[in-house]
């Protein structure tokens, strides 16, 4: 970790100077400093270790190859994992460090050199040989404990404050204080983070002002989202599924095209679910009940169970969950209260099987469902929260996700297989009504467009992470995913007033298939004590076609074909530096990439798309846009101060983006993706957290962000003077403050606030369409009482009941004809229980 003096960071704005940054979680606490029962044979110490490890309920890093050449006899007794380990390593040349209560890593002693005794002269006896300290915890403080990062997919885990990069990892238990499990909640609290507010799961997540727009289509995501290891995200909008039973939400900052390949170019936003217990049984329930000012009651059940179906060996764990949201929205044209009510329901089952000590296998599936009955904008015009549509505009998706993960531990290293199917189907509905003067000379009337998305999505990767000796670790990898995507579309005149029935005027049936793969490499070497470095290199190869039919009104149907193929090489290089034992500085440079692909027709999806003569080429109805490629340098320190109450956290990161791929709507209200142009990003990351006692914590996040245009696309614009990527604001950060206090012998209390600042920004790359939006507030509070079975909460979300525009965007037929305002939920107050069995 570094120190974040003004003489080590000159090129930091003053704005830098006020920060408070949140680094969002701590370790939870569990019993691992009491003794439980270990038993290990007379066999080699790192199977002992691995054991230990299983018996113990923690988490040990070390080198298997490393322990091998030691032989132990039996153990057996009741210990705790520190005296466990002080036997064992005992006569070894190595020693441990608790990490944090239940993690603990095993590295080599540090060779002392030989002093002679200085010969006692009468002025005092000869100075003491200095021998090698360990941490324990019973010596460990609260403010030492360290974050763990697992989505480096190594098998020797990194911890946060020694890790060569920016990132964020947000525990299970932090997510209880938040009183969170939402995304777009959450990321109000993870620097850099940034996201859009259409809706449920109609959102786009990006990170560090890797913004490719507003709007949702077939550009593929700039933040790779993974749930247990395996991708769930393509080009579609983000799938939000609740944070309800989860580990750890990990969050790595800028692109990670080596690891993770193309789709990853802004980051990684991985979630971890508690894995299946194989030990007991346990199972809780929670509901909770909440009314919104200006809308109605929210309710949401939700439970968790786990079972051992053969103890340390079998298990399962599955959750459910059904939310009801209510609405908040007015139409006054349609006589509709709250119209944007949605239900959001489903759940999953995760199963476990230790095959033997060096194997295991987890099988789990997943469903998902969101249906909501009206989107979520308000019009300038209108009184707060009133809209006047002529039709109602619900959305449901539906999602199930099927994985399958095999991991096994060798004495080389380890080897880890996952595989994933996805199938999503998503439904959309816009009132199109105010489009019919412009794009067919009528007269208003209701007129709907409707969408329909079928996404399969099978993805499978295998590692290798090859343990070499102590100071070299290599990672190889290979993996291939193929996608298959059918969409339709349809724009018809409902024939509501005239009494002749629907009228369709366009049609799109579209399929895309896409095959993607390839291999990667990353090798970690020591070069010292305070000195580490790592280099990586993907290659892939994609294939892309495309058939697409389209109708238009009193044409005939037009069949357009396309193919696309891309390949390239994705590096990463990164160094760390432990500066001082509470200082650590790094630098890195990485590449990212997004596949280019094919708009069908001139202008794709618009009533304008030409009719083939006989005889001529497909070609001329096909338009090719680019693949984009980002390059991002970044330095960064992480610091321990005041005996450890202090952290402090900073990066400063530079990004060069060229050929940015973005949905653009058209003056119809149809889409097509282009190239807009080329950015840099020249911006700051921070996060604080601050533990003057035990009982008191402030955490906090600033990142400020200066998305600038070099170069812009003339079909958006001329003028790029001054011009930022669109919805990343200037400045965003968090604020969250948490106080314990024990009530009774058996209840505590847990009572915090939480502050968030959205700054302004523009919602497209056109400068026709710069609609402002940002200049959000968010400030919530809650109090939480809890005991071995219970745990009782009391919040309250939105106290100011904040007005701003989140969005500026809702319909893209008429949010150039309507000043579009998107609120965030008004005032709610509400309470939450929960019971644990």
């Amino acid at each position: 970790m570094s120190g974040l003096t003004s003489n080590k960071f000159r090129c930091l704005k003053p704005s830098a100077l006020f920060v408070v940054g949140a680094l969002l979680c701590f370790a939870p606490y569990s019993s691992a400093s009491d003794a439980v029962p270990i038993n290990l044979p007379a066999q080699s110490l790192d199977k002992d270790i691995r054991d230990l490890a299983r018996q113990a309920g923690i988490t040990i890093s070390f080198s298997r190859r490393a322990l091998k050449k030691y032989q132990r006899e039996v153990f057996s007794g009741y210990y705790t994992p520190a005296e466990s380990l002080e036997i064992l390593l005992k006569d070894t040349d190595y020693t441990y460090q608790f990490v944090n209560e239940n993690t603990v890593r095993i590295f080599k002693k540090k060779r002392v050199k030989s002093v002679r005794p200085k010969l006692d002269t009468g002025n005092g006896a000869a100075p003491p040989i200095p021998v090698p300290t360990r941490v324990t915890p019973s010596s460990a403080q609260l403010g030492s404990d360290e974050i763990i990062v697992t989505a480096n997919k190594r098998s020797r885990f990194e911890v946060l404050q020694s890790a060569p990069y920016s990132a964020s990892v947000i525990s299970g238990n932090m997510l209880k204080t938040l009183g969170v499990t939402d995304t777009q909640s959450l990321s109000l609290h993870i620097a850099g983070v940034e996201m859009t507010n259409l809706g449920a799961n109609r959102n786009k997540l990006s990170v560090r002002g890797i913004s490719d727009g507003a709007f949702n289509g077939r550009v593929q995501a700039t933040v790779g989202v993974y749930f247990n290891d395996t991708p769930i995200n393509f080009n579609a909008p983000y799938p939000e599924i609740p944070l309800i039973d989860i580990e750890s939400v990990e969050v790595l900052r800028g692109p990670q095209g080596s690891l993770y390949g193309v789709g990853s170019i802004g980051g990684i936003f991985h979630v971890t679910t508690k894995a299946p217990e194989l030990g007991e049984k346990t199972a809780w329930v929670e509901t909770d009940v909440s009314i919104t000012h200006d809308g109605g009651v929210n309710t949401g059940f939700m439970g968790m169970v786990n079972v051992p179906l053969v103890k340390d060996k079998l298990g399962v764990r599955a959750v459910g969950y059904v939310i009801d949201n209510s609405g908040y929205i007015d139409d006054i044209r349609l006589g509709i209260e709250d119209v944007n009510s949605n239900t959001i329901r489903g759940g999953r089952v995760n199963s476990l099987w230790q095959i033997n000590p060096d194997w295991q296998l987890s099988l789990g599936a997943a469903y998902h469902d969101v249906n909501t009955n009206d989107t979520q904008y308000s019009l300038a015009s209108l009184p707060r929260l009133q809209r006047e549509n002529y039709l109602r505009e619900p959305h449901h998706d539906d999602l199930i996700h099927v994985h399958l993960n095999i991991e096994g531990d060798q004495q080389w290293g380890k080897i880890k297989s996952t595989t994933s199917w996805i199938n999503r189907n998503i439904d959309d509905e816009f009132d199109a009504s105010l489009s019919l003067p412009n794009n067919f000379t009528r007269a208003v009337e209701p007129t709907q467009y409707l969408e329909h998305w079928d996404i399969n999505f099978f993805s499978h990767e295998t590692t290798f992470n090859i343990d070499v000796n102590e100071k070299l670790d290599v990672l190889l990898g290979g993996f291939l995913t193929h996608a298959i995507i059918d969409y339709a579309s349809e724009y018809k005149i409902l024939g509501i007033e005239t009494g002749l029935g629907p009228e369709v005027l366009y049609e799109e049936a579209r399929n895309d298939t896409s095959t993607h793969y390839g291999g990667f490499v990353e090798v970690d070497y020591v070069l010292s004590d305070k000195v580490e470095m790592s280099a990586g290199l993907r290659w892939f190869d994609e294939h892309l076609d495309t058939n697409t039919l389209v109708s238009n009104f009193e044409q005939n149907p037009l069949m357009i074909s396309g193919r696309e193929k891309d390949s390239d090489f994705l590096p990463r290089f990164n160094i760390g530096y432990q500066f001082t034992p509470d200082a650590y500085l790094y630098g890195l440079a990485t590449v990212g990439y997004r596949v280019g692909g094919i708009n069908t027709g001139n202008a794709v999806n618009s009533v304008a798309v030409p009719v083939l003569a006989p005889g001529e080429d497909d070609d001329e109805n096909l338009s090719i846009f680019k693949s984009d490629v980002i390059t991002m340098y970044e330095m960064g320190g992480k610091t321990k101060w005041l005996n450890n109450k202090l952290i402090v956290n900073a990066s400063l990161f530079y990004v060069d983006w060229k050929n940015i791929q973005t949905e653009h709507i058209l003056a119809d209200g149809f889409s097509s993706v282009l190239n807009a142009g080329d950015a840099t990003n020249l911006g700051y990351d921070f996060e604080v957290l601050y533990r003057p006692r035990e009982s008191f914590d402030i955490q906090a996040n600033l990142t400020v962000n200066d998305p600038d245009f070099t170069n812009i696309n003339p079909a958006l614009g001329l003028n790029i003077s001054g011009k930022h990527l669109p919805r990343i604001p200037r400045y965003s950060g968090g604020i969250v403050m948490t106080y314990r206090k024990p009530i009774t012998a058996n209840w505590n209390s847990s009572w915090s606030v939480d502050y968030a600042y959205t700054g302004s920004s523009q919602l497209s790359f056109a400068p026709a369409d710069d609609l402002s939006m940002g200049n959000n507030h968010y400030l919530n509070a809650r109090a939480i009482f809890t005991n071995d079975k219970w745990r009782v909460e009391g919040f309250m979300s939105n106290i100011l009941d904040d007005k701003s525009n989140t969005f500026a965007f809702g319909n893209p037929f008429t949010f150039r004809l309507q000043n579009h305002v998107t609120p965030q939920r008004p005032r709610t107050a509400g309470m939450r229980v929960r019971r644990q069995f």
